[in-house]
């Protein structure tokens, strides 16, 4: 089973996901990646973002296998019910304002837009 969040959180974080254009779904610019975490109950979205190994960590944990495909913990994300961006490591202020904006521009075409005969609407 999944989670649940308000549509403008969720469109925002789609927004987000689109921003960053990785290979990987979840994946963010430079490496590292981002995991979506628990349900909460005001219908917000939070998360942990986890970042490469920067290179004293390297150097530290020379002795492990595969350090290039370990990551430690960058912090947390939250997006409000409301899709406001309140904290999100490793994007810049740019990349939140645009998902933002996006997110805002999806919700008010499939909510807030009239279906008529003129946008595609037909009733059944």
């Amino acid at each position: 089973m999944g989670w649940s969040c308000t549509a403008r959180a969720g469109l925002v974080f789609d927004a987000l996901g689109q921003e960053f254009n990785q290979p990987t779904s979840n994946g963010l610019p430079g490496g590292g990646f981002y995991e979506a975490g628990r349900e909460q109950d005001d219908g917000a979205i939070v998360g942990s973002v986890w970042r490469p190994l920067n290179a004293a960590e390297r150097a530290r944990w020379a002795h492990l296998d595969r350090l290039d495909e370990r990551v430690v913990r960058a912090g947390s994300f939250r997006i409000a019910p409301d899709g406001r961006i309140v904290r999100f490591p490793r994007t810049t202020a740019e990349q939140r304002r645009r998902a933002e904006e996006r997110g805002a521009a999806m919700y008010r075409e499939r909510f807030e837009t009239p279906r008529t005969a003129e946008n595609g609407w037909a009733p059944a």
